[in-house]
Formats: structure tokens, sequence, C-alpha cells
């Protein structure tokens, strides 16, 4: 009776193995397809990306100075990166918008109306070569991780498969497992 049981409880052992398996297999092929889908889809997709960028950002200008958290976002980019604007300082104009003091290389109250036409006073080169920068540092910041994850999750699975694998055997050859 002891041996039938034990015979039964190796034969249920080997069924959860197959199934741990099968499923492990699985989990690493659906991984590797999502990760093959993903860099497709960033390198395809990236100047679609910055091409909405584009213009979401060139609209928000027409919300500056309704819109804290968004006229703070203008004011420290443009401050911290000497630029105005997204491709120049007569985006605030187009965009029906006084050009920000943030746009002056002294930045205080009232620096844009006296400041010098044409004199260097204010920043006429745009934000937009530095905003796709920091996209794309973050793009592909976001890659490597998705990669390094991706690569540490099949080591796992690899070694649990292996392991699986010659547990197999000894359940297979009638031999106890240990506990």
């Amino acid at each position: 009776m002891a041996g039938c049981i034990e015979s039964l409880c190796l034969q249920c052992w080997a069924m959860l193995l197959s199934v741990v398996y099968v499923f492990n297999w699985t989990v690493m092929l659906v991984s590797l397809l999502l990760l093959t889908a993903s860099f497709i889809l960033l390198t395809i997709g990236k100047s679609e990306l910055i091409d909405r960028f584009s213009i979401e950002t060139v609209e928000s200008m027409s919300y500056y100075g309704n819109n804290k958290m968004l006229t703070d976002t203008w004011d420290s980019r443009q401050s911290n990166l000497l630029c105005c604007g997204y491709y120049g300082k007569d985006d605030w104009i187009e965009n029906n918008q006084t050009i920000p003091n943030t746009c002056c290389r002294n930045i205080y109250i009232g620096c844009v109306p006296s400041a010098i036409p044409n004199s260097g006073d204010i920043h006429t080169q745009g934000c937009k070569e530095d905003f796709i920068m920091n996209i794309k540092d973050f793009v592909n910041g976001l890659f490597v991780v998705v990669l390094v994850y991706s690569c540490i999750m099949v080591m796992f699975m690899l070694a649990t498969l292996c392991t699986l694998s010659g547990s197999e055997g000894d359940v297979q050859g009638n031999k106890a497992i240990p506990i």
C-alpha cells in the first residue's frame, strides 16, 4: 500500500513538473515576443512620438499664465536650458502670448520690454533640441531597463527549467526527491 501511494505521489509530482515546465516556456516565449514588439514599436514609432510631442508642446504655450503647473514647467525649462519657446521666441507671439521673463539672459521682472532688439538680451534659440534629447534619453533608458529585466528573467527561467529537467529525471527514475 505504501509503495502504491509513493508511486502515485511521484506521478503527481512528474505531472506538476511538466505543467510548470510548459508554463515557464510559455512565459519566456511571451516575454521575448513582448520585448521584440516593444523594440519594433520603439524604432518605428519614435518619430511619430516626437512629432506628436512637438505639436502638444507648441499648443501648451497658449495656456501659459493660466495653468500654474504648465507655467512653472515652461519657466523652469527655459531658464535652465537657456532657450525661449519651442522653435524660438516667436512661438510665444504666435500663440497670443508675451515673451516670458525666463527668455531673458538676465532674468528679472520686466526684462523683456526693456530688452534691446537683436542685442542678445533675449534667447532666440528654441528649446526643441533639448526637449527631444531629453525624450530620447528617457526612452533609451527605459528600453535598457526593459532589456536588462528581460535578460534577467530569461536567465531565471532557464535556471528553473534546468532544475525542473533534472528533477524530472529523478522522478522518472523512481528516486526519492529530497525536500
